[in-house]
Order: structure tokens, then sequence, then C-alpha cells
């Protein structure tokens, strides 16, 4: 269950999370289109051939795959800025956590023992669902890739 958590907690904050938001914000970005969104999904598909081959690569802090679009758009860039900086207030009142940075930290590199000792869990789980990832964008039935 640990490794479970761990997997989608990435997969939803690396994959999901950014490729949702630009969907549903395509009609407020410069010189965006079908073919810019077409472009996320590609380096989606290249990141998740490269977690398909090696699990452990979904743990590597330098996986983004919408790095490149961060580059070219503001309005991602400041929403990935402040989505990464959001803090939450703790029940006590007074305490802030960045929840999405610290759950992205502990999920990649866990600093408690039972989160560790499912790293190669993770990893395994990883690849299963790259590869599931890859069936469903290659697809012809769903049309979300044509080029296969």
């Amino acid at each position: 269950m640990v490794a479970l958590l761990r997997v989608n907690t990435l997969f939803q904050i690396i994959f999901s999370s950014p490729l949702r938001w630009l969907a549903g914000c395509s009609g407020e970005l410069d010189d965006w289109s079908i073919v810019s969104l077409g472009e996320s999904l590609d380096s989606v598909e290249t990141a998740l051939i490269s977690i398909a081959e090696d699990g452990h690569s979904l743990l590597d802090p330098s996986l983004d795959p919408f790095a490149g679009i961060a580059q070219k758009q503001l309005k991602f860039a400041t929403w990935r800025k402040e989505r990464a900086e959001r803090t939450w207030l703790a029940h006590d009142g007074k305490t802030r956590h960045a929840c999405v940075a610290e759950a992205l930290s502990e999920a990649r590199s866990p600093a408690g023992k039972g989160n560790a000792q499912a790293t190669e869990r993770v990893a395994a789980l990883a690849e299963a669902m790259a590869n599931a990832g890859l069936k469903k964008l290659r697809c012809k039935k769903v049309h979300t890739c044509t080029k296969y």
C-alpha cells in the first residue's frame, strides 16, 4: 500500500495535474493550439518510456516532462511555482506546510523508514503503470495519438 501511494502521488503531481491544467487552461495560453497539447503528450510519452524501462527514473528529481512548456508559457510556469510554494495551515492554526512540495519530496526520496522500505516495490509498480499508460496513450481506439 505504501508503494502504491508513493507511485500514485508521483503520477498525480508529475503528470496528471499539469496535464489537466494545460488542457483546462488552453484558451488562456499564448501561442497555444491542439498541436501544442500534442507536444505535451509527446513529453509525457518520453517520460513514460523512461519509467517503463526503469521504474527508478520516476524517483529522479530531474524528471520534469513539462519543463519545456513552462519555459514557453508564463502562465503555466506561474501555476507550477505557486503550486509548489502553496502552503496549508496545520490544525494548530500556526504551522504552515508546503504539502505538494513535501509530498513530492517524500514520495521521491523518503525520510520515513516505512516509505524507504517500499522503494523497490515503487520502481516495479512505476514500470507497470508506465507500460499501462503507454498502451493507453498509443491505443488507436481512443485516438489519443495518431502516429501509432
